[in-house]
C-alpha cells in the first residue's frame, strides 16, 4: 500500500510515457485521442494495484499530464516522436522506475497462464507458488529487474487481472489464443519500459559518474 501511494504521484507521467512510447512504434502520426486509449487500457490493467478517478477525471488528467511536456499540444500536434523527444528533454523518465514490477509481476503470469492447458482448472494458491519460484530464476536470467516484482501480492493481483479478463478458464483453444494474446501485450509492454530506462537523461548521468 505504501509504495503504491508514494508511486501514485507519479503514475499519470510514467502512462503518458508509456502511451508515447506505443504511439511511437505505429507507422502512422498517432491523436491525442488515441494516447488515450492507450491510457485507458493501461489503466484498466493496473486497476487492482491503484485507484483511478472515474475515466472522464482521468482523461482529464492525462490530458492536463500531456499540457506539462507540450503546452501547445492542440495547436502544435506533435508527432509521438516529438513528443518522446520533450519527454526525454525533461531530464528524466519515470516508468522504469515505478511502474516496471506491476507490468513484470503480472508478465509472470500470464506467461505461466500459456503454458497451461486451457481445459485444465487453475488452483490459484498452487499457480503463486509457481510464479514465485519461477520469477526468481526470471530474477537470475535477468527477465526481471528487480526483486520488487517477485511478490505474492503482485502475483494475487495480476492473477485477479487475469480472472478479470476471464483467462483462468476452463476453456477451448480461443482461451489459449487469448492467453496468448494476453502475454504478447505485456511484453510489448515490458519492452517499452525497458526502452524508457535506455532514454532516461538521469540514467546517462548516473553511468558517466560512474566512469
Amino acid at each position: 500500500f505504501y509504495r503504491n501511494s508514494g508511486v501514485h504521484w507519479f503514475l499519470n507521467r510514467s502512462l503518458l510515457e508509456l502511451a508515447v512510447l506505443a504511439a511511437a512504434e505505429q507507422p502512422t502520426t498517432a491523436s491525442a485521442e488515441q494516447g488515450i486509449i492507450e491510457a485507458d487500457q493501461l489503466r484498466d490493467l493496473l486497476k487492482y494495484e491503484f485507484f483511478f478517478p472515474d475515466r472522464d477525471t482521468f482523461h482529464r488528467q492525462m490530458l492536463a499530464e500531456l499540457e506539462t511536456v507540450a503546452p501547445q499540444w492542440r495547436q502544435e500536434a506533435p508527432t509521438a516522436l516529438e513528443l518522446l523527444d520533450r519527454l526525454t528533454a525533461s531530464g528524466f523518465m519515470m516508468v522504469h522506475r515505478t511502474l516496471r514490477s506491476f507490468f513484470d509481476a503480472q508478465l509472470v503470469v500470464a506467461e505461466r497462464l500459456v503454458l497451461r492447458e486451457p481445459g485444465d482448472l487453475v488452483d490459484r494458491k498452487e499457480l503463486v507458488r509457481e510464479c514465485v519460484g519461477v520469477g526468481r530464476q526470471m530474477l537470475l536470467q535477468n527477465r526481471l529487474h528487480s526483486p520488487e516484482s517477485v511478490s505474492s501480492e503482485l502475483f494475487n493481483n495480476a492473477i485477479k487481472l487475469a480472472d478479470n479478463r476471464h483467462l483462468l478458464g476452463p476453456g477451448d483453444e480461443e482461451l489459449r489464443a487469448r492467453r496468448i494474446e494476453f502475454a504478447e501485450d505485456l511484453l510489448a509492454i515490458s519492452e517499452r519500459i525497458t526502452r524508457a530506462a535506455s532514454l532516461d537523461p538521469s540514467n546517462r548521468r548516473m553511468f558517466r559518474g560512474i566512469r
